[in-house]
């Protein structure tokens, strides 16, 4: 389900809930998270270029981790979003319960033209991701990672700012 830009600040879902696969909320003034819980067949989600919408997914509160930990995404989309760090809640998409669970099915993850600054917050997102394949990071500040740091499936797509540079060491 594709949206028109710059129209929804905040989505509202019926009580029964909503079986999309795939949701765009790409271009809009959203200022906080879409019902989540309420798509458990969501798959795919594209949060880009909504400029209010850091606020809420910077948050570690329990609600915006228990949203991303119902559904089971397969990729994510929050490019342009003015985001310093690495969301918290990203951490919990699709997580096997218990101690130690990790997102299962994140093959997809761009967060491209943002502001994470550092080395350390974009390597913490590849070991969040087991199954990741496709990282996004360009427009973003960081200027080098360790190769070390990624996994062996990341090989088909890597995209990093040009000046940026990728150590071997």
């Amino acid at each position: 389900a594709a949206l028109p830009s710059t129209v929804i600040n905040t989505l509202t879902l019926p009580a029964g809930g909503c079986w999309l696969r795939s949701l765009c909320l790409r271009a809009n003034d959203l200022v906080c998270l879409p019902p989540l819980a309420s798509m458990p067949k969501l798959l795919h989600l594209d949060l880009s270029y909504n400029p209010q919408l850091h606020k809420t997914l910077c948050l570690d509160e329990p609600q915006v981790r228990e949203a991303f930990a119902a559904v089971p995404l397969r990729s994510i989309m929050i490019e342009g979003c003015g985001l310093v760090a690495l969301p918290p809640a990203l951490s919990t998409v699709g997580k096997v319960s218990g101690p130690g669970g990790a997102p299962r099915n994140v093959a997809l993850l761009h967060l491209g033209y943002n502001q994470i600054p550092t080395k350390k917050e974009m390597e913490a997102a590849l070991k969040s991701f087991p199954r990741l394949t496709d990282l996004s990071i360009a427009g973003n500040p960081v200027r080098s990672l360790t190769a070390i740091s990624f996994r062996r499936n990341l090989e088909s797509r890597f995209c990093l700012s040009k000046p940026a540079q990728l150590d071997s060491s």
